[in-house]
């Protein structure tokens, strides 16, 4: 099994972290910029995190961090408890996208 993503945490840090919880051995890839141009057209939707099992590749990082979570018994006992899982991982979702866009944002007044 490995996981690909850029030398940084951000989208893939879940994953990882999930990874090490669970006691699963992997390969951790990490991409350099100078290698993206290239590598990106081997990804599934030209984008990381991946994650490839065997010769098949997956993306998304919220499908990712969901499979490994169930992979490892780290997704709750019942049906609620991965319901209340879902719903952190997707405000986490919306969080980081607000962050993404208050720093991007040049104008100092907006930010």
């Amino acid at each position: 099994m490995k996981l690909i993503y850029f030398d940084f945490r951000a989208r893939a840090e879940v994953s990882r972290l999930l990874l090490a919880a669970g006691g699963r051995e992997h390969e951790d890839v990490r991409i350099s910029e100078s290698q993206w141009s290239e590598e990106k057209k081997k990804m599934p939707f030209g984008q990381v995190p991946v994650l490839q099992i065997g010769h098949r590749v997956f993306a998304q990082s919220v499908a990712i961090e969901t499979y490994l979570a169930r992979k490892l018994g780290l997704y709750g006992q019942t049906n609620i408890d991965g319901l209340m899982i879902d719903q952190v991982v997707q405000l986490n979702q919306e969080f980081r996208a607000k962050a993404i866009t208050a720093i991007k944002e040049q104008d100092i007044n907006r930010k």
